[in-house]
């Protein structure tokens, strides 16, 4: 054994979890039953006093089975108190530590109660906690973080026609197919000396206004019971450009309203042409291949892909914010892919305990921020998706 020659003047560093060659001369790795104090030199702890027993919000006491076994926490909160926690099963309790008052723990409303993420567990080494003034976090080491499953949408359910020129005796066609393998139908607008593209895109005439065209060529199949353009077909006119869109509600054409929130989108094609050089029209459905094509106005919520080039590293994804959360004026932002995943499961993520009163708790899931913008490929989910969180940390 080798001799020691290095003298310690003091213990008052206290315990300290670096490794030997970074503590300090005083530092220990443990005080088992020992005080630094710098008045007095290293004391033996001060006993403990007896106050009061755990109990119910009935009065009456826990037994040792009830509480055998729970997970411990401390919480304090300076001048507003100091409280005793347990988690057991799948139940939390807290007491204040001075008087051991029984609390009551509020859980929280949620689509899966914030209780199933205890899980049952107990055992001390399962949990981890951090208490930030007024509220400590839990975390339950055994619980693996879950993406959520991708969101779903129909595919070529939207389209929309922007207009870029307009001259006297223009003809515009636009093909619609109702199904992947379906019969293209024709609507063809020819623009009269005194059209504009407010009269071009708002008119109903059914040979010279595009908006008129295209009602009149979706009532016309539906009419003769073309069951490949059935369902709702909304259209809505804006400052440059035509939006269509069709749901699967009862045979109809509207115009400038929107389908409900619970409706089910539906499949159809769109293409076209006009203008002397066939130039005079672009046709976008779920993508355009630049923000150049992007049409000025639009409904709230239309999502496009902006391509910029064949490979999808470079693809990213826009949204129309209208002004009047509606329709019509507002602009583009950048947003998540619709069939993107919107993040991880909260219900997997730790949870909080908020004090809200000096013997009020509240215990439920943490609103994370969802994936706000890319993809799984151009913002992959973060790394511990999949994995089990072991504790956090307070990073100011």
């Amino acid at each position: 054994m080798p001799a020691v020659t290095q003298q310690i003047p003091n213990f008052l560093g206290g315990v300290s979890r670096q490794t030997d060659d970074k503590k300090l001369i005083n530092q220990l790795t443990e005080c088992v039953n020992g005080y630094p104090d710098p008045t007095f030199g290293l004391l033996k702890r001060p006993g403990m006093k007896h106050t009061n027993v755990l109990k119910k919000a009935d009065g009456t006491a826990f037994t040792k089975t009830e509480l055998e076994d729970a997970a411990w926490f401390f919480i304090d909160r300076a001048t507003a108190g100091s409280y005793i926690g347990a988690i057991k099963g799948q139940n939390i309790y807290v007491w204040t530590a001075n008087e051991g008052t029984f609390c009551t723990v509020t859980i929280a409303s949620s689509t899966f109660s914030p209780l199933n993420y205890l899980n049952n567990t107990s055992n001390q080494n399962d949990y981890h906690f951090r208490s930030i003034q007024d509220t400590t976090f839990i975390t339950n080491k055994t619980v693996p973080v879950a993406a959520l499953p991708d969101d779903e949408f129909e595919v070529n359910s939207q389209a929309a026609i922007r207009l870029k020129t307009l001259v006297s005796g223009d003809v515009v066609k636009i093909n619609i197919t109702g199904t992947k393998t379906g019969t293209k139908r024709t609507a063809t607008a020819t623009a009269q000396a005194s059209a504009t593209f407010d009269t071009f895109l708002t008119g109903t005439h059914a040979t010279h206004d595009l908006l008129g065209a295209v009602k009149a060529k979706i009532e016309a199949r539906q009419s003769a019971s073309d069951a490949e353009f059935d369902g709702k077909w909304y259209l809505n006119s804006y400052a440059n450009s035509i939006t269509i869109r069709r749901t699967t509600e009862a045979n109809g054409v509207v115009l400038d309203q929107k389908p409900g929130s619970s409706v089910t989108y539906k499949y159809f094609k769109v293409t076209g042409q006009g203008g002397t050089n066939n130039n005079s029209i672009e046709i976008s459905q779920d993508s355009v291949t630049n923000v150049s094509e992007l049409p000025l106005e639009s409904f709230h919520d239309h999502t496009l892909t902006i391509l910029n080039s064949d490979t999808e590293d470079d693809d990213y994804y826009v949204k129309f914010v209208a002004a009047d959360g509606d329709g019509g004026k507002g602009y583009w932002e950048e947003t998540r892919a619709r069939d993107s995943s919107p993040g991880f499961s909260k219900f997997t993520m730790p949870h909080q305990l908020i004090a809200t009163g000096p013997t009020t708790f509240t215990f439920g899931v943490i609103d994370y921020e969802p994936r706000l913008t890319g993809d799984s490929n151009t913002n992959p989910n973060p790394s511990f998706v999949g994995k089990k969180i072991n504790s956090t940390i307070f990073l100011q």
